[in-house]
């Protein structure tokens, strides 16, 4: 009787410690050195270097940044003094868009450090990079003389060239957006369905062609935010009085993920990585929260890591294909805020049932000896 509390009491213990190990842990992104007031970070790459921006300090100015370990590098502006929309590639191109000295919003791309403008010879036109794929292919939006509203657009070395919208009609007031490309050049993002409808839908562009993925039963609207090299496709559902519910395409259909408080809640996906993995924003009990999903399940990234930390994270941008996360990381109990990078921890496997077995018979081996001496 004795000896079968031991075993149990062991494998107890051992589970136990497993259950309760964090799965990541949190490794703080450098500010720029000036100071700032606030800073965000937006992607991740599988280098580990990120992408944000931060309010400085000393100006009010919106400067961009690239972190790359310890180190962080402003990148400048267009003359505008401000920065937003930051993205990069694996091999570290960052894009984006910043304004100009006219306060004009115009794409750029850095390159040798430099701030270039993708906007081309189109003065009176804006525009905004949202991604840049390992080829370099630059995608985001444009507005365009005689056309209403913004247009999904690839951006070449000419200027911008624009996609279309969903009702593939150049000259509505359909609006579109592109938030995404992948290796193989398909585009992911946004489009209203026509002049007369307000309401938008989540769009895969290939093959020269616009398709709307974002359809779901009571769905008032969709919105792609990120694809894989796989082709699958993240967003978010607009439930109407069920909240925003985070959702993935696969090429041939369209999952609701719900949120992390059920059927009601929000949940707002922002990225997948090629294992499938997506993080994004929800919100429990009122306040901005992370999350994870991953093997079937959404997580709150607070449940994944050591609380003893003293961050909770109040939300995620990016995930790597290594499971890096770019979140957004409060001081419980004092309100600053700023970015980190979640990285994973290495599983430590548990000892199988015969290992625990061989070390319960040697523990109880021992101490039968010890009792056998003492006597």
């Amino acid at each position: 009787m004795k000896s079968s509390i031991f075993f149990v009491s062991l494998a107890l213990a051992f589970g136990a410690h497993a259950a309760s190990d964090p799965r990541f842990r949190i490794v703080e992104i450098p500010t720029l050195a000036a100071g700032s007031l606030s800073s965000f970070v937006t992607r991740v790459n599988d280098r580990q270097q990120s992408v944000g921006w931060s309010v400085l300090s000393d100006s009010g100015r919106v400067s961009g940044f690239i972190a790359d370990g310890p180190q962080v590098q402003a990148l400048g502006d267009l003359g505008g003094g401000w920065v937003e929309r930051i993205a990069l590639n694996g091999q570290g191109v960052v894009v984006g868009a910043a304004r100009d000295r006219r306060n004009d919003l115009h794409a750029f791309m850095v390159q040798d450090g430099v701030l270039v403008d993708l906007n081309g010879n189109r003065r009176n036109e804006a525009s905004g990079a949202e991604a840049v794929n390992h080829l370099g292919q630059v995608v985001g939006w444009a507005t365009y003389a005689g056309v209403t509203g913004m247009r999904a657009s690839v951006f070449t070395p000419a200027g911008p060239v624009s996609i279309g919208s969903l009702d593939n009609d150049p000259l509505s007031s359909a609006w579109s957006i592109a938030n995404d490309i992948n290796a193989s050049g398909r585009i992911v993002g946004q489009s209203r369905l026509n002049s007369s409808n307000s309401e938008s839908r989540a769009f895969l562009y290939q093959d020269g062609q616009m398709q709307n993925i974002g359809n779901w039963q009571g769905s008032l609207g969709s919105w792609a935010t990120a694809i894989n090299d796989n082709g699958w496709v993240t967003g978010t559902l607009d439930m109407g009085g069920l909240g925003l519910h985070a959702f993935v395409y696969d090429g041939t259909r369209l999952v609701n993920l719900g949120t992390l408080t059920g059927l009601q809640g929000t949940a707002e996906a922002m990225d997948i990585n090629n294992r499938g993995q997506i993080v994004g924003l929800g919100y429990v009990d009122g306040r901005g929260t992370g999350f994870l999903y991953d093997n079937g399940a959404m997580l709150n990234l607070n449940d994944l890591v050591d609380p003893l930390d003293g961050f909770y994270i109040a939300g995620a941008q990016s995930i790597n294909n290594n499971g890096d996360i770019a979140a957004q990381a409060c001081r419980v109990g004092f309100g600053v805020c700023k970015p980190v990078l979640l990285v994973p921890i290495p599983a430590i496997p548990e000892p199988a049932p015969a290992v625990l077995l061989a070390l319960g018979i040697g523990a109880l081996t021992g101490w039968r000896r010890r009792q056998v001496k003492a006597a």
